[in-house]
Parts: structure tokens; sequence; C-alpha cells
């Protein structure tokens, strides 16, 4: 029996004409099994996408401070245009096209979420997963056109049409390769942003030697608690581990946008787990080289962080 995304595609694929095959005295070949290989970013992929994606739903959430949610949104869009991965003149055509597309099916799903309310968590939770799909296919193409030698674009920079000639780097023929080091800066520029903006009482302390499991926890637990008054989760729970941590986020304001960036068809997806980002950002001032891995509950976030055994003292 076909699974259901096969029988989906082949409910797709049988509205599509194709002509009558010849007369033969041979019997045709037959059609190759199903599920099939369907490119990236097309109207079938799309299609199957919003077909499964996970429906949004409301929740008791906090609204987000408005100078944290523009911190977020900003520094994502601007380290895309940092990196010089893609011409952000287009990026922000797809970036708009894409809103546009997506914004009528997920105003329906919630129908009191309004649009530019950046401080509302539903708004956020919806505008966030534009941001980072669009960055996820910019950085699909980008890479596409290294592997076919393409490595200078054009850029237009102002409404009167100037433009300039930016250079990609080498290394972002891998997309992997780019989209990892989008997340370690947006990781090290809100670090940079918590520990100016707050008292050293209050932010996550660095080490002046080697790091302790203690310092780290603390540190670890201080940013959870910092994202929390900003109105980015209800609650939030650390729990240490042998060689790790694991922090749960309950409600988080990207609860949505985090599972169906997970769960989209497309390789090499941009995650917006800020807070991931930024955990990771410390602890590698710490010293500790950290890997994530991420689950779900109904209204959580999970995420287990590990670390190299005697990483810590």
């Amino acid at each position: 029996m076909l699974d259901r995304r096969a029988a989906l595609v082949a409910g797709l694929l049988s509205s599509v004409v194709v002509p009558r095959p010849a007369w033969s005295v041979t019997p045709q070949p037959t059609l190759p099994p199903l599920p099939i290989e369907i490119p990236p970013d097309s109207r079938l992929s799309r299609l199957l996408e919003s077909s499964t994606r996970l429906k949004p739903k409301l929740l008791p959430r906090s609204k987000l401070e408005q100078d944290f949610a523009v911190l977020l949104m900003r520094t994502s869009y601007s380290l895309a245009d940092e990196l010089d991965f893609f011409p952000m003149d287009e990026f922000q055509k797809d970036f708009f096209m894409f809103r546009q597309r997506e914004w009528e099916v997920y105003r329906e799903e919630l129908p009191g979420v309004q649009q530019g309310m950046l401080t509302d968590p539903a708004y956020f939770d919806f505008i966030s997963f534009a941001q980072y799909a669009t960055i996820s296919a910019s950085a699909r193409a980008a890479a596409a056109d290294l592997r076919n030698g393409v490595q200078l674009f054009e850029e237009q920079i102002d409404a009167n049409g100037t433009k300039v000639v930016k250079q990609r780097d080498p290394s972002f023929a891998d997309s992997e390769v780019m989209l990892a080091r989008h997340s370690q800066k947006m990781g090290e520029v809100v670090l940079d942003w918590i520990i100016g903006r707050y008292p050293s009482n209050f932010a996550p302390q660095l080490p002046t030697g080697r790091s302790t499991a203690a310092l780290v926890l603390e540190g670890v637990q201080r940013i959870l608690t910092i994202f929390e008054i900003n109105g980015y989760m209800l609650l939030n729970k650390l729990e240490p581990l042998d060689d790790g941590v694991r922090v749960t986020l309950v409600a988080p304001a990207s609860l949505w946008s985090q599972r169906v960036l997970q769960q989209r068809r497309e390789t090499n997806n941009a995650r917006n787990d800020y807070e991931v980002k930024t955990i990771q950002a410390y602890l590698l001032r710490c010293g500790v080289l950290s890997t994530a891995a991420t689950s779900f509950t109904s209204n959580s976030v999970v995420h287990t962080f590990s670390w190299p055994k005697g990483s810590l003292s």
C-alpha cells in the first residue's frame, strides 16, 4: 500500500495530461516506483509540504519585548547581507513573495493574528519562518551558482538602480557551510547584546581560566532567563546531563516555525532556533565545542546539548 506521501504524489501526477502512447505489439515499460524525486522549491514540492504541514495553534504566550524581537529579525537579515552569498535586492523580493504566499494560509488558521505586530508571538512565529525559509532558499541558490562556477554577482543598492559587484566565498558551494556560518555569527551577536545590555551579576559570566561545570550551567541558565524575561517563552527548564545539558522552552515564540523548518522537504534548511545559537556561542567562549539535538512536544521545544567528555573541570 502506498504511504500517504506517495498516494498524494500519485494523485497530483494523475492530473497532468500526457500524450497517449503509440500502438505497439510489445508491452509499454512500467513507471518507476513512488516516491519519486521532486525538485526542491518546485510547485509540486510546495503543494506536498503545505498538505502535510503542522498547523499553528493559539497558545497563552507572553508578548515579546520590541527591542529583542527586532534584534532577532534584523540580525538574521543583516548577517545574510554581510556574508555576501546572494543579491539582497533579490532576497528582499523573494522574502516578500514568500511572505505574501504563506500569509493568507497562516491567517486562516490563526484568525486573530495581526500582520506587522512583531511583539505578538503568533506573528513573530510566522514572519521568522518566512525569513529563515528565504535564507535557506537563497543559500541553496548561491551554492548551486558556485558549483556552476558563478562566483560574482551584481546587487542593486538603491532606488536609482545603482549596482555593485559582490564575490562569494568559494566554501559556500556547500550551503551547509554557509548556513553554519550564519548560525554561528547569529549566536555571537545575540550573546554580545545580552552581555552588553545586562549587568555582570545577571548576564552569563565568561571564565578566566578553564571552565567549570557549575559556571557553564549557571551561564546557560542566565541566557534562558534573559530570553524568558524578554517574552520569548513562558517558562524554561534546565537539566544537567553527563557531558551535556537539556533545556526545555515552554511555548516559545518560534514553536511552530522551528518545527516546520525542521520538517521541510529541502535539505540544509536554516533554523530559527535563536536560543540554540546563543547557548552554543556561549559554550564556545567557555572552550566547549557542543552539538545540539532538538525535539518537540505539543507546546514545548527541547534542546539537548552534548560535549566531549572531560571538556569541563
